[in-house]
């Protein structure tokens, strides 16, 4: 058995070999997303996020899509959004409940929200991290932490990996602060400010064994995509469960 600085330390190196293959594997189709975005592509599926077809219709503001066609309010200018819509999307149709034609459905689903006590722990373990009440537009994480308890292991040992660093950061007299956490295409995201190479190499570490967690339990899991197209990380046993709600 690994202890936490063995663990660590091995799972390194697994990151160094990831790295290798994820160059054979997506280098062209991350070249190709470049090409046409303009934009370098983040993480190996961020392509699967980026339809248009999965958005709701222009903000009549600011011109941006919004982030679903039920969207009371825009996310990029946050202008509230009138009650007149289309019954195209791009030219897909949209049916009577309100949702895209089965064909062009992604699985939209309830956004997974962390337990109030395991989020509440750690806000209050590294209080100066976390902007949990406040305006969205500074920080989105008035939300908590969207994504399973199972994740929270990772999460924490992220934290307290970081504190050094974060603590040398700001002796240079940076501020560090956490803007999000969420579950994105199966695996954990970390977003934040005031950071270096080396937190962020830590966020990387812990997003890579995110998609070996289950994200509901804990437990070894597996990155998968279901028959709605919807990618999460699962054990068998919370999979099984997954598919009978859905």
């Amino acid at each position: 058995m690994l202890d936490e600085e063995q663990f660590w330390r091995v799972f390194m190196l697994f990151n160094k070999g990831i790295g290798k293959a994820r160059e054979r594997l997506y280098g062209p189709l991350s070249r190709e997303y470049e090409r046409i975005t303009g934009v370098p592509m983040q993480y190996d599926r961020e392509y699967l996020h980026h339809r248009l077809a999965l958005y709701g219709p222009p903000c009549k503001t600011c011109g941006k899509p919004l982030r679903s066609r039920r969207a009371k309010l825009c996310g990029a200018c946050m202008a509230p959004v009138t009650s007149d819509e289309p019954t195209t999307l791009r030219g897909v149709p949209i049916d009577t409940e309100g949702e895209r034609t089965d064909c062009q459905r992604n699985g939209s689903r309830e956004t997974e929200r962390m337990s109030p006590d395991k989020e509440k722990t750690i806000f209050e373990k590294w209080p100066q991290w976390f902007r949990n009440k406040g305006d969205i537009r500074v920080s989105l994480m008035s939300w908590g932490f969207t994504c399973g308890d199972g994740w929270y292991d990772i999460i924490y040992r992220l934290c307290e990996r970081i504190e050094p660093l974060v603590a040398a950061l700001d002796d240079g007299g940076l501020t560090f602060e956490v803007l999000q956490v969420k579950e994105k295409l199966g695996g954990l995201r970390f977003y934040v400010e005031g950071s270096n190479d080396e937190i962020e190499a830590a966020i990387d570490s812990a997003s890579e064994l995110s998609i070996l967690t289950c994200e509901v339990c804990g437990n070894p899991g597996s990155l998968e995509e279901d028959a709605t197209g919807w990618w999460k990380t699962l054990c068998a046993s919370c999979r099984k469960t997954e598919q009978r709600r859905w």
